[in-house]
């Protein structure tokens, strides 16, 4: 255990912060018990006192920068709440990459994502979705910002990267004569935010159609 010298220094709190700015400036893979302790002056074996192990502190990182999120407002309109929930969430995402590449590789446990998560399924069985339509919701709307984070993070420092190649078209290609050359401009466009919250309104949209189907 610590020293009680040490104490007024080293904290839980403290640990997770000095990860969290790691992984911010210097990617996910930089953040080991060692690095963190090292950036606070300590050894790495100091910071078992508070935190068991690597895995457990990726997992406090997580919860601590959705802790960033604000609550969903439950007394808009669910459907605007429930998108600019998910849209505030993205941009989170977007400020701390390692983020979400911590919530696809683990279960994400702690007291943000749990308060988060009822208070999204109170606000979309309220709106009147059955309790398994609001955990499908839920889940395919998490996936898709989680996923839409990663995508444009990862072509955020590829200079020059555009998108037709992953269908067909390279710099080799001469896709003047395809079917699909008129869309070329349009997916050479790297994807973001507007795109994003373009794509969650039309999801958000389809489980509108539902509810009002069921009213």
């Amino acid at each position: 255990m610590p020293s009680s010298e040490q104490t007024g220094r080293l904290t839980a709190e403290a640990i997770v912060e000095a990860a969290v700015a790691i992984a911010d400036r210097d990617g996910l893979d930089a953040v080991s018990m060692r690095r963190v302790g090292a950036d606070l002056g300590y050894s790495g074996m100091s910071l078992y006192g508070y935190v068991r192990g690597k895995d457990e502190l990726l997992e406090q990182v997580a919860d601590h920068i959705l802790g960033e999120v604000p609550e969903i407002d439950s007394h808009a309109p669910w459907d605007l709440a429930v998108i600019n929930f998910f849209t505030a969430l993205h941009d989170v995402l977007l400020r701390h990459p390692a983020a979400a590449q911590i919530y696809t590789s683990r279960p994400t446990r702690g007291p943000n994502p749990a308060r988060h998560g009822r208070r999204v399924l109170a606000v979309l069985t309220e709106a009147g979705m059955s309790a398994k339509t609001a955990v499908e919701a839920f889940i395919a709307l998490s996936c898709y910002t989680v996923g839409a984070a990663l995508y444009t993070t990862a072509r955020s420092s590829a200079d020059g990267l555009y998108e037709p190649g992953w269908i067909g078209f390279d710099d080799e290609d001469d896709a003047s004569g395809d079917a699909l050359a008129h869309l070329w401009e349009h997916l050479a466009v790297r994807t973001g935010p507007p795109q994003f919250r373009s794509g969650l309104e039309h999801l958000v949209a389809g489980y509108a159609t539902e509810v009002a189907g069921h009213a």
